[in-house]
């Protein structure tokens, strides 16, 4: 999205969960802690080589500017590649564990700090479990 302009209209983001996307129960996430952990990411997260793929609950619908040319997109998956040194480096000077935190999601993923700002918090809570269990140590 280098080259984009965003435009975030407040009327035109939608706030209601995904009727085409795979949800895998309408809970919360975070409130299913006993669970296993593959059946909580079955549906929502997938692999692409080492990157993972997070489907969102709640997509979030904007506008983009490209070479002058406004078009509306939805914001429906974020995909997370692993950290490398320089990432740490870079999120290291941040005191903050959550401005750390933060920082790291849109680093290592495929979106700007203004599509992360609209994104649903319970998404993005998700796409924190997600990145700790499949970069991490998981399967």
């Amino acid at each position: 999205m280098s080259n984009e302009d965003l435009i975030l209209v407040e009327d035109e983001i939608n706030e209601q969960p995904s009727e085409t996307g795979t949800i895998i129960s309408e809970d919360d996430p975070a409130d299913q802690a006993t669970e296993d952990q593959s059946d909580k990411f079955k549906g929502r997260v997938t692999k692409d080589g080492e990157n993972i793929i997070v489907k969102l609950t709640y997509p979030k619908e904007y506008r983009a500017r490209k070479n002058g040319v406004e078009e509306k997109r939805t914001l429906s998956e974020v995909t997370f590649r692993p950290m490398n040194g320089s990432d740490i480096q870079n999120t290291a000077s941040f005191r903050d564990e959550n401005e750390r935190g933060i920082r790291v999601l849109i680093r290592i993923s495929n979106i700007t700090e203004a599509l992360f700002q609209i994104m649903d918090a319970r998404d993005i809570r998700f796409c924190s479990e997600a990145i700790e269990h499949f970069l991490s140590d998981g399967p």
